[in-house]
């Protein structure tokens, strides 16, 4: 044997004995899809034992093992998400392998809860993780196919390659820190600190220390010592303002100054500090209207708004809809939860039904209450119907024809046209034929139109 052959062999031993001492689960899948390695951990966790899996295909075993199913997902990359096995919350990452620029195979790292949980105290206790300073979200944890978030991930992306400051625009529940999350985890900053704050959640004295941090003797009740602002912790990271439209005209002459001169002077205090930090903000206010009513400065207004993401509302992109609630689902209830309730396709397209004023946030208290209430027939889906009725309220057939309204984004023309198309068929109960008579087109043009934008709508009549 070669001593290049025997140090090769040297190496995966060594490899294979790390992965069977390591306390999180291992499961390696090779570019075949085959199960190359499934450690004690991972035995202990799924209940399966490594003689049952090495050398099958992953497929085959999510066709029989919901857990397996559960931790393999879709397949793609994803960091520290949380599943429900039963009562165990289990934390999972799926990290590809690459030889080159060519997938090279899969491996899927989960831990239990108490072990997370036994970790994250252990950073805090450390002084390298504590509140707001992780972000945990990724690109890959945006739910959704549309051509819109599709949009909005791809500007998202290629801000992150950037240092200027972000605006983020949308409504309340769209996903506003998901996104600002997944730019800083994108971003050169990735392995500095993440600091989120809500400028709406606290009293103008109270924010300003929070953000500035404060000297000892400051104020009446000041902790002994002082205090570190957001502003210092964020140092050498990104620092998230949520509900930026909320702050004080006072504090906006104070972040102006840490913008412009990048220092930042503690409440009470005589020293300047120097801070490195990415700004991004976001509101689901219009500023610009709040800079003619003189309510925010324009001066602030066009230092946070270098950069600006606008993330659409989910009644823009109903067809993304099915597939939270199925993730929602998932994650509520746990692996094979979505086949014990019988959850198809069909039954999801009943959500389109709805305009989901409150978008995601909405969407996903109405799969808790779901979860929580359990399905009573799996045939009629009797519960998930009422929960559904008593959200759509008054929208009888009859109504729907006397005037209602439907809200679109702007956008080009094939968004707008897939954004009226969605809810309109969400709104009818004739399938095509009622569809075509409303928007004044004949059946052929609707179905090419139909087609073309990837819009499914039942086709059946109205026999009422």
């Amino acid at each position: 044997m070669s001593v290049s052959g025997t140090r090769e062999n040297f190496f995966f031993r060594s490899l294979e004995t790390a992965i069977e001492t390591v306390n999180d689960g291992i499961i390696a899948v090779n570019e075949k899809g085959l199960v190359t390695a499934f450690n004690p951990a991972a035995e202990r966790i799924t209940g399966l034992r490594h003689s049952e899996v090495r050398g099958v295909n992953i497929e085959e075993l999510c066709g029989s093992s919901a857990v397996i199913k559960a931790l393999y997902g879709n397949g793609t990359a994803v960091r520290g998400q949380m599943l429900n096995f039963g009562d165990t919350p289990v934390g999972v990452s799926r990290i590809p392998v690459r030889a080159g620029k060519k997938e090279a195979g899969l491996v899927i790292v989960f831990q239990t809860a108490g072990k997370i949980r036994k970790s994250d105290a252990k950073k805090t206790k450390q002084g390298s993780a504590c509140h707001g300073l992780v972000a945990k979200f990724r690109f890959s944890d945006i739910i959704g196919k549309s051509a819109m978030i599709e949009e909005a991930v791809r500007e998202c992306r290629k801000y992150a390659r950037s240092e200027a400051a972000v605006l983020i625009t949308g409504e309340s529940g769209t996903g506003k820190e998901l996104f600002a999350q997944s730019l800083h985890n994108e971003s050169a900053r990735r392995d500095g600190p993440f600091v989120a704050v809500n400028c709406a959640a606290l009293p103008e004295n109270l924010l300003e220390s929070e953000l500035f941090g404060y000297e000892e003797g400051a104020f009446t009740g000041a902790r002994r010592g002082g205090k570190q602002g957001l502003f210092t912790l964020a140092h050498g990271g990104t620092i998230f303002l949520d509900e930026i439209g909320d702050l004080s005209l006072g504090l906006q002459a104070r972040l102006l100054r840490v913008l412009q001169e990048k220092e930042v002077m503690p409440v009470g205090g005589q020293r300047l500090i120097p801070v490195d930090v990415r700004v991004l903000s976001a509101t689901n206010r219009n500023i610009g209207a709040l800079v003619d009513e003189g309510k925010f400065r324009a001066d602030l207004y066009y230092r946070l708004n270098v950069l600006n993401l606008h993330i659409p509302p989910l009644r823009a992109r109903l067809e993304d809809v099915p597939a939270l609630f199925r993730y929602f689902f998932e994650r509520l209830a746990g692996p094979g939860k979505l086949e014990a309730f019988n959850i198809t396709e069909n039954l999801l397209e009943n959500l389109k039904k709805y305009m989901w004023p409150g978008n995601i946030r909405e969407l996903e208290g109405f799969v808790e209450r779901y979860v929580a209430l359990g399905e009573e027939n799996i045939k009629t889906h009797a519960t998930f119907h009422n929960l559904l009725g008593k959200l759509v309220g008054y929208d009888t057939p009859a109504k729907r024809h006397s005037g209602e309204h439907i809200i679109i984004e702007l956008g080009n023309m094939m968004d707008m046209e897939r954004q009226i198309l969605a809810q309109v068929s969400g709104m009818i109960t004739g399938g095509k034929g009622e569809m075509a008579r409303i928007l004044g087109v004949s059946r052929t043009t609707l179905w090419k139109k139909l087609k073309e934008l990837d819009i499914h709508v039942p086709d059946k009549e109205n026999t009422g």
